[in-house]
């Protein structure tokens, strides 16, 4: 199915499994978010804002998480293969 007005209807809503690293960068980036949320719940007082604040790291967690499976080949699937860069180093807290 063609675009319409920029919006891939088929590729968003269409499963793609993980493949070469990107299951570990997915693990990568919700890492580095559960450092982050954890700084906001041991930082800010319980309110609506930090609720908010809470819900936006994993909203982006979610659309980071989307950018890899959506927009990222696997390798003989199409002439544009895109080159993988090796981040799979998680955080260390503390």
């Amino acid at each position: 199915m063609p675009e319409f007005l920029g919006y891939d209807v088929e590729n968003i809503f269409t499963y793609h499994p993980p493949f070469g690293t990107q299951q570990e960068r997915y693990v990568v980036l919700r890492n580095y978010a559960r450092v982050f949320a954890e700084a906001v719940l041991g930082h800010c007082p319980g309110s609506a804002e930090r609720t908010l604040a809470l819900r936006k790291i994993e909203e982006a967690v979610m659309w980071a998480n989307s950018a890899i499976a959506r927009n990222e080949k696997p390798p003989g699937s199409s002439p544009e293969e895109l080159p993988i860069a090796d981040r799979t180093t998680s955080p260390r807290p503390g």
